[in-house]
């Protein structure tokens, strides 16, 4: 094979090789970046009840009650929300009062 016979056949090869890379890169990224961590990661929130009424909520299926006046930490997983369970004037049942995201981590969540 003389070099004008080789040359053509390498650059259809690099452009055919360079092409699958191109397409399979992405495919490659797209897997998200924290699916490597086994555990789940929690944060911790404190909830303070400054209204007159006590609020029962729950969060991965369990159950909290805070009393007017108190103040309470709960370690909450990433992505669940809490949920009142009974009625109150201002919180009717079924309000989401919040949902954990990591940059609540070492807050103070006060309920009026």
């Amino acid at each position: 094979m003389s070099v004008k016979e080789r040359y053509p056949a390498s650059s259809i090869a690099t452009a055919t090789l360079t092409l699958a890379a191109a397409v399979t890169l992405p495919l490659a990224l797209a897997s998200p970046a924290f699916a490597s961590d086994a555990k789940r990661k929690t944060i911790t929130v404190r909830l303070r009840d400054d209204g007159p009424y006590s609020i029962q909520f729950h969060c991965s299926a369990r159950e909290y009650t805070i009393k007017p006046g108190e103040t309470i930490s709960l370690k909450l997983p990433v992505g669940d929300a809490l949920t009142t369970t009974n009625s109150t004037p201002k919180y009717p049942s079924g309000t989401k009062i919040v949902s954990a995201y990591p940059y609540l981590n070492d807050a103070t969540i006060i309920l009026h």
